[in-house]
């Protein structure tokens, strides 16, 4: 008999750290995307993707995983700068 151990996705992980809910990461992707001049699907949708792409079910998008990899690296991006905390990359490494 196997036991079957989930790996945590470690773009999840970091929101986990962060003290995110998925709300608050869509949210931010939402921002970006926006900024970016990237079409996203519906909030609902978007949270979906992030769930079964935290879950190893299924890729997320291109160009949503690179709105995730930078809201998670850069998690006081849309702060203002008078309430952001300087941190170093390092720190905010989010590996694939």
């Amino acid at each position: 008999m196997t036991t079957h151990t989930a790996v945590m996705h470690p773009c999840r992980q970091r929101r986990l750290t962060y003290g995110w809910q998925p709300m608050q990461l869509i949210g931010r992707i939402e921002i970006l995307a926006q900024h970016a001049g990237i079409d996203v699907p519906k909030t609902y949708e978007l949270l979906r993707h992030l769930f079964l792409w935290e879950q190893h079910r299924e890729p997320i998008p291109e160009p949503y995983a690179v709105l995730i990899e930078y809201a998670l690296r850069h998690p006081n991006a849309l702060i203002p700068e008078r309430t952001a905390t300087p941190q170093s990359d390092a720190e905010h490494a989010c590996a694939r």
